[in-house]
């Protein structure tokens, strides 16, 4: 599996971090720092031991959606891209 969708909880964006969830943490490198790119802009990153990708630039430029469902996908060894699910889809989705 080379991506997976999750959705941002209120202590991730107030913390500025995003958990990866154990069953996902095998697509990241370990140890090592790879680039996430996210509207237009690439990011610096690396997991923590706890799981969590801790940027908060990268946190604030997902912006402030209630319910922020975001989209990670691997596009090589150490690149990533993060696409926010569209709002249309969001009122069908997650009601």
């Amino acid at each position: 599996m080379t991506s997976f969708c999750k959705e941002l909880s209120k202590t991730e964006r107030k913390w500025n971090f995003i958990y990866i969830p154990s069953k996902y943490r095998e697509l990241f490198p370990k140890g090592k720092s790879f680039k996430v790119y996210l509207k237009g802009e690439s990011f610096e990153v690396s997991l923590n031991k706890a799981g969590r990708i801790v940027r908060k630039d990268l946190v604030k430029k997902l912006g402030r959606i209630e319910r922020c469902v975001i989209t990670v996908v691997k596009k090589s060894e150490n690149e990533f891209r993060i696409d926010v699910l569209d709002e249309d889809i969001r009122k069908i989705v997650a009601p």
